[in-house]
């Protein structure tokens, strides 16, 4: 990863069946880090450059960016430093049907970057040699809609909205949310089925079973070192 500690990637995907039915123009390309919007009616040319591009508008393209080349591109560099101690986010900004939930969870077939990272991140546990290396893994799951907070992992959540709270020694959290160990990619695959069910959902001209609030799964890894000489831990 480069030096910069917030980078940018843009992502086309193909037109969808409404799109086709209505022959709407193609109106991006993408060249490089380069994405040139041109106006079908206008036909005014604007430029952007990111930090990273994908054109996963055609799957028959040679530039086509698939779900592996997204991951070992954004997903493997989070990776590596959230091993190092890091705090590292991933966030997927878009209208309803752009996308955000294929590159991120992925679709029968085509893991995104979440089930991909998470099976590297075990593979890595499993492979650890170190006997005086420990690691924990917990995780949490919410949504936000209309302001408020609600925690898929608890549906009996009494509160109409947990509280954001911030601490001096763990920074800004969420009270009352709740945090579950787990011990393999399975485990947090059945968790976020689980969330997902009680998640809101309403149908949108682009989206049949759009969700309409915001998800965080937070994942907190926890590496603990022992020292044999004096019996003593530090994470």
């Amino acid at each position: 990863m480069a030096a910069d500690t917030v980078q940018i990637a843009v992502r086309m995907r193909p037109f969808n069946s409404r799109e086709k039915g209505l022959q709407t123009p193609k109106c991006v390309d993408m060249e490089g880090q380069m994405v040139t919007v041109k106006d079908p009616e206008s036909g005014e040319v604007k430029s952007f450059s990111y930090n990273f591009v994908y054109d996963s508008f055609d799957s028959e393209s040679p530039n086509f960016a698939t779900q592996e080349r997204v991951f070992n591109d954004l997903g493997l560099s989070y990776l590596e430093n959230a091993w190092r101690g890091y705090n590292c986010s991933i966030f997927a900004y878009g209208q309803t049907g752009a996308g955000k939930s294929f590159s991120m969870t992925g679709a029968e077939g085509q893991p995104g970057i979440i089930p991909r990272g998470l099976a590297e991140m075990f593979r890595r546990i499993e492979a650890n040699t170190d006997p005086n290396l420990k690691f924990r893994v917990e995780v949490s799951f919410l949504e936000i809609y209309m302001e408020k907070i609600r925690d898929l992992f608890n549906p009996r959540q009494t509160e109409p909205s947990l509280k954001i709270r911030e601490s001096p020694t763990l920074g800004i959290y969420v009270e009352g949310l709740k945090r579950i160990e787990v011990a393999s990619y399975a485990d947090i695959e059945r968790l976020m089925e689980m969330g997902n069910t009680l998640r809101t959902v309403a149908q949108t001209n682009m989206n049949a079973t759009s969700s309409r609030s915001h998800s965080v799964l937070t994942i907190l890894l926890t590496q603990t070192r022992i020292e044999p000489e004096t019996m003593t831990a530090s994470d």
